[in-house]
């Protein structure tokens, strides 16, 4: 009799204490995988965002390049300034969701490419508004401008490239 007195709480005690292991085992055993699945939700998610904001530019790129044709060709150029435009908003909204997959890095030098890009399409529009007997004076200004955000747009742009490929790159080695 005693020694049941004895032995029922300390088996009451090993028994919690194998209860407990095995809860934390199979905690961690769960675990792991969700960890996983998430860490590979996360990358598949930045690269859409990374690919959209790549093709949104681009699309951006091919309108400028309609409507510096049309300048210089001194053709009407009304519709391929809405049409930049209308790719501007695009490559804006493409750039929103980069906050939510992360990481920082990459949704700072977005946003910087963000605002070059407005900067270079506002440059564009200003030429392209421009009359075009105004004189060359403001003519040669108004060009130096649009040079000079084009180099600002594009070096933000190389910036967003390599951020995504260190992050993509660092991913891979995890």
């Amino acid at each position: 009799m005693l020694g049941a007195a004895v032995g029922g709480p300390a088996g009451f005690r090993e028994a919690k204490q194998s209860a407990e292991v095995a809860a934390r085992a199979l905690a961690e055993q769960v675990a792991g995988p969700a960890r996983y699945e998430r860490e590979q939700w996360v990358r598949q998610e930045q690269r859409q965002v990374y690919g959209a904001i790549n093709r949104a530019y681009a699309e951006l790129a091919t309108a400028l390049f309609a409507l510096h044709t049309a300048l210089a060709e001194r053709r009407p150029v009304q519709e391929l300034v809405e049409r930049v435009e209308e790719r501007r908003l695009r490559l804006s909204v493409a750039v929103g969701p980069t906050a939510m997959p992360g990481p920082e890095e990459v949704d700072d030098v977005a946003c910087a490419l963000i605002g070059a890009t407005d900067a270079f399409v506002a440059a564009y529009r200003e030429l392209a508004v421009l009359p075009r007997a105004d004189e060359p004076v403001r003519l040669d200004a108004v060009r130096e401008r649009v040079a000079g955000r084009r180099a600002d747009a594009h070096a933000c742009l190389s910036n967003f490239s390599a951020a995504c490929r260190n992050v993509l790159l660092r991913q891979g080695d995890s």
